[in-house]
């Protein structure tokens, strides 16, 4: 299974800036073309982005 560019970065959402996630595969998996950039919020996540980031950051060690 290929790695994934995990990067916290912040958008403008809502008349904010929102921290989100963006995770783009390095390799393509079965059902997501390579360089597919998927952008995650707390909307999606249902938790703060970086708390999400920090704890996939610490599976990867």
């Amino acid at each position: 299974m290929g790695r994934a560019r995990v990067e916290l970065t912040t958008i403008r959402r809502m008349g904010r800036d929102q921290p989100v996630l963006e995770i783009e595969p390095r390799q393509a998996f079965d059902d997501v073309d390579p360089g597919m950039l998927t952008v995650l919020g707390w909307l999606e996540l249902g938790a703060d982005p970086r708390d999400v980031h920090d704890e996939l950051e610490a599976l990867r060690r």
